[in-house]
């Protein structure tokens, strides 16, 4: 998982208050859509 967010910036580039909120919304949405798929209200 690092080694992907890595290909995208440089370790100097990288802003944690910029990009744990971004991860946090992949996150979130990933687990709204995988609810869907399972049927579960979310």
């Amino acid at each position: 998982m690092l080694a992907d967010a890595e290909r995208g910036y440089t370790r100097e580039d990288f802003d944690p208050n910029a990009e744990i909120p971004k991860a946090i919304a992949k996150i979130k949405q990933f687990l709204t859509s995988w609810a869907e798929s399972q049927g579960l209200p979310g």
